[in-house]
C-alpha cells in the first residue's frame, strides 16, 4: 500500500464527504473591468465585446488551469483573446487527452442506502480530480456521471492556432523543440495526476462507498484511458468541449482498462517506448509500458498500452481493501 507521502500534490482531507475541495490557490474578488468595446486588442485583432468576454471569462473559469487564469475575473482580455483566437481558427491544436471511470458506479449507486451520502462521496472524488488537473495545467471537460473527461493543450496554443500536422506546434517559445517534446513532458504530467487519483479513490472514496453498501461485489475501482494527437476546441450548446479523435480514442482506452489499470493509446504508448529505447528511460512518474492486444469495437485485435506509476503499483484491490 502507498504512504502519505505519495499523496502529495493532493489532500485526503479534500475528499472526505461533505468537505470544501482545496483551490489551486486563493481567488480574488473583483468587480468586472471589461475593457471598453472598440479599444485596440493586444493581437490586432478585432476588439471582442463585453458580452463576449463575459462568455469567455465563465469558459476559463469553469474548465482552464491557473496558467490561463491569472487576471481575474473581468480583466483577463489577453487569457480571453487567446482562447477566442482559438474558438474562431479553423486549426487543430496539439492534445492529451484523459479520461477517468469509476468501475461498475452503477452498482454502487444502487446498493447505496443513502443515496446523498453516494452522491456527496461522488462530488468530493470529482471536485478533487478537478483541482489536480487544474493544477497540472490541464482543462477540466466534463463530469461524465461516472467520471471525467480532462485534455492538456500548450499555453500559448490559440496565438499559435493553425491548420497542418501536429508536429509542427507546439511553438520553440514555450521551451519545446518539437511536438514530441511536449507531449512525452505533458504525459508526466498527467501520469501524476492518474496516480495521485488512483490512491485517492483507494484509500479516501472507495471506503466511504463501502461504509454505505447494502452489497459489494468485486470489480469497484478507477479506471484510467489515455490518448494523444491533434484536436479541436469548440462551443456546443453554450459550453467549451474538446473534439477530436483523441477524445474517442480516450474513452475508448478507458472501456478496455480493468479496475485500477491506465491504458493509453498505440500514439501515446510509442512514443514512450521510443524515449525509453532512446533515453534509457521514461518521464518522471511513469515505471513501465506494456503493450498488448485487446477487441474493441472496430477491431478484433487492438494494441493498446498499459502504464504503471511510480506512485501507484500494479495490483488488484480486494474488497478487503
Amino acid at each position: 500500500m502507498p504512504d502519505d507521502n505519495m499523496l502529495s500534490s493532493l489532500s485526503v482531507a479534500s475528499l472526505e464527504p461533505g468537505a470544501t475541495p482545496q483551490s489551486p490557490g486563493p481567488t480574488q474578488q473583483h468587480s468586472p473591468n471589461l475593457p471598453t468595446e472598440g479599444a485596440p486588442s493586444p493581437s490586432g485583432r478585432p476588439p471582442l465585446s463585453s458580452g463576449r468576454q463575459l462568455l469567455l471569462d465563465g469558459y476559463l473559469e469553469q474548465h482552464a488551469p491557473p496558467a490561463w487564469v491569472r487576471e481575474p475575473v473581468g480583466n483577463r482580455s489577453h487569457a480571453c483573446e487567446n482562447l477566442d483566437q482559438l474558438l474562431t481558427t479553423p486549426a487543430t491544436i496539439p492534445v492529451l487527452v484523459l479520461c477517468a471511470d469509476i468501475r461498475k458506479s452503477t452498482i454502487v449507486m444502487r446498493e447505496s442506502i443513502d443515496l446523498l451520502a453516494y452522491g456527496d462521496t461522488l462530488g468530493a472524488f470529482i471536485e478533487a480530480a478537478r483541482d489536480a488537473v487544474k493544477r497540472s495545467g490541464g482543462w477540466f471537460d466534463k463530469f461524465t456521471g461516472d467520471g471525467f473527461l480532462a485534455y492538456w493543450i500548450p499555453a500559448n496554443a490559440g496565438r499559435n492556432a493553425q491548420s497542418g500536422v501536429p508536429g509542427e506546434r507546439p511553438a520553440r517559445s514555450e521551451g519545446f523543440d518539437s511536438f514530441e517534446e511536449w507531449m512525452l513532458t505533458t504525459v508526466a504530467s498527467a501520469a501524476d495526476v492518474a496516480a495521485d487519483l488512483l490512491n485517492m479513490f483507494e484509500r479516501v472514496s472507495l471506503p466511504a462507498f463501502r461504509t454505505n453498501m447494502q452489497n459489494l461485489p468485486d470489480g469497484i475501482g478507477l479506471s484510467i484511458g489515455i490518448d494523444g494527437g491533434a484536436a479541436s476546441l469548440v462551443e456546443i450548446a453554450g459550453d467549451l468541449t474538446l473534439v477530436g479523435q483523441p477524445v474517442v480514442g480516450s474513452v475508448r482506452m478507458v472501456s478496455l482498462a480493468e479496475p485500477w489499470e491506465t491504458i493509453a493509446n498505440v500514439f501515446v504508448g510509442e512514443l514512450l517506448m521510443r524515449a525509453e529505447a532512446s533515453q534509457a528511460s521514461l518521464p518522471p512518474g511513469i515505471r513501465s509500458v506494456g503493450p498488448r492486444t485487446a477487441a474493441t469495437k472496430e477491431y478484433r485485435a487492438q494494441w493498446v498500452y498499459s502504464l504503471i506509476f511510480d506512485g501507484f503499483a500494479d495490483r488488484t484491490i480486494t474488497i478487503g481493501g
